[in-house]
């Protein structure tokens, strides 16, 4: 049985975790038995890469949201005689519902990671404008119904699921099926996990605590350094809040007003080797805001790297992290410094956390991924 996996491009260098979650997830499904190939829609993004299976270069016009849709109709018109099945990004759904629409006879999965830029922003500082609503019902009244012919849906997160089903996508054809994640296992492989999460039970004479991201408003780094300038005896700790973005001087100078300057850090984007660096020396590992129905790969990276974490309570990453995090009240600068507290104060607590990570962190595997999704595609043939 063939699939062809749809994607915008790969780029494993400075493209986040997509393009690593994809790579597992078609890498997954050949070692079910799957004959794989992948399709980047915007191949001019592509950076070099070396991998198991084929992948078909097409240059899809980006201009518009319609050009975009149009694209990938015509994509799926030109593969659907060399598979069983497509496998598309939520970003392109609206393509798949046309195709299927025409009679497009391929069965269509599509896969949701975030949401739709005309959902609204459920954070409690969050202003939605009145194109925004506008658009959400257009999508409701026309998009919608297009993307319910497609023939299944699977979304990273509970989270986001009960979003896109409140908003009209067919909850009878709708599945979670978590993130594609193997870094554990490479870890496991060569005993690192567990000698980090030893290193998880010793005392700290100075509290080391990471973040990282794209500085932008939404990651709420600034919700992080008005928590630390609240810590009592800031000599006992040293931020790290690494990445680059247009809010990186702003932060820069939050800092400094804010008399902490000396205590943090900003090494801007680093490798990833770098990061990793940063996980197996840091105590702390914090995501000071996000939208409440994502989930995050540097969740992910942070429980197999066994570093305890704090994250934003009722929201997507509580779920992913489960009972192996400590919570704080989203945008909630003294309930974040709070939690800070604590956990900077009991290396036991610590360590259990780190340990209750790495146990969810195998209920997240993506063996157990690719069994769900499987299952999806099962009923499809």
């Amino acid at each position: 049985m063939k699939i062809i996996l749809i994607t915008s491009k790969f780029d494993f260098e400075s493209g986040g975790g997509s393009s690593t979650e994809l790579d597992q997830k078609a890498r997954s499904l050949q070692e079910k038995g799957y004959e794989v190939e992948v399709i980047t829609a915007f191949s001019k993004g592509n950076k070099p890469y070396n991998l198991l299976y084929k992948v078909h270069e097409e240059n899809v016009d980006s201009s518009s949201l319609f050009s975009i849709q149009k694209g990938i109709y015509e994509i799926l018109k030109k593969y659907e005689a060399q598979t069983n099945i497509f496998h598309i990004e939520g970003q392109f759904s609206y393509g798949g519902g046309i195709y299927k629409m025409k009679k497009g006879k391929i069965p269509i999965v599509v896969h949701f990671n975030r949401e739709l830029s005309s959902f609204p922003d459920t954070r409690h500082s969050a202003k939605n404008g009145i194109k925004q609503k506008f658009r959400l019902s257009l999508e409701r009244l026309f998009g919608f119904p297009l993307i319910n012919n497609c023939n299944a849906f699977t979304f990273t997160s509970p989270y986001i699921k009960a979003v896109y089903n409140k908003y009209g996508l067919s909850e009878d054809k709708s599945s979670v099926v978590p993130d594609f994640f193997d870094e554990l296992e490479v870890l496991e492989s060569k005993d690192l996990s567990s000698m980090l999460l030893e290193s998880r039970k010793k005392e700290k004479q100075i509290i080391q605590i990471l973040s990282t991201g794209r500085m932008v408003k939404e990651k709420g780094f600034d919700v992080l350094i008005k928590a630390f300038a609240k810590l009592n005896n800031k000599e006992n700790f040293k931020l790290i809040i690494s990445g680059d973005g247009p809010q990186k001087d702003s932060l820069s100078k939050l800092a400094r007003e804010l008399g902490i300057e000396k205590y943090i850090e900003f090494p801007g984007w680093i490798e990833k080797q770098d990061l990793s660096k940063l996980f197996q020396e840091s105590d702390i590992f914090v995501l000071p805001r996000w939208r409440p129905e994502l989930t995050s790969m540097l969740v992910l990276e942070a429980m197999a790297f066994a570093i305890p974490m704090i994250v934003t309570k009722d929201t997507a990453l509580s779920w992913q992290t489960q009972d192996s995090a400590l919570l704080f009240e989203d945008e909630n600068s003294d309930d974040l410094s709070n939690q800070i507290t604590t956990m900077a104060s009991d290396s036991n607590k610590r360590f259990s956390l780190a340990s209750k990570g790495i146990k969810r962190l195998k209920e997240l595997d993506y063996h157990n991924s690719v069994d769900k999704l499987n299952g999806i595609l099962e009923k499809l043939k």
